[in-house]
């Protein structure tokens, strides 16, 4: 079962090994956020107009 508690705990491990001090890594997960803001874009802009409403 997906549970907040388990989400964090796993990201804590995942933290604990370094990965994300790799810049490759860094500049990989930037990229995947610019292609999700950019796929949801429209989305996105809604919701932020709505929110501001």
């Amino acid at each position: 079962m997906i549970t907040l508690p388990n989400i964090i705990k796993k990201q804590r491990t995942f933290f604990q090994t370094d990965t994300t001090r790799d810049l490759n890594y860094r500049l990989s997960q930037l990229t995947k956020l610019e292609q999700a803001i950019r796929f949801y874009e429209e989305e996105l802009t809604n919701a932020f107009w709505q929110d501001l409403q």
